[in-house]
């Protein structure tokens, strides 16, 4: 299976249902993810990374609060069919 490699744009939002402007204001983020799977007789690995620039961001927030998104991520995932 080819690798894979996808890439999402949000452009600027509000993370506040009445938003003011000045405060619940997101910057826009471009996340990028890798993946690839590899496979013999029954066996297969997928090897995977997201947020491959380790974008930090904040994906919400609530008054003061802040919620940040996930940091750069990776692992294997291995599987058996039978």
């Amino acid at each position: 299976m080819p690798p894979r490699v996808d890439a999402s744009h949000t452009s600027e939002q509000f993370g506040a249902l009445f938003a003011n402007p000045l405060l619940d204001r997101l910057e826009p983020l471009t996340r990028v993810n890798l993946g690839a799977t590899f496979g013999q007789n029954d066996w297969e690995a997928h090897v995977f990374v997201t947020n491959l620039t380790d974008e930090t961001y904040v994906s919400g927030r609530s008054g003061d609060n802040l919620f940040y998104g996930a940091p750069r991520q990776y692992g294997v995932r291995i599987t058996r069919s039978f």
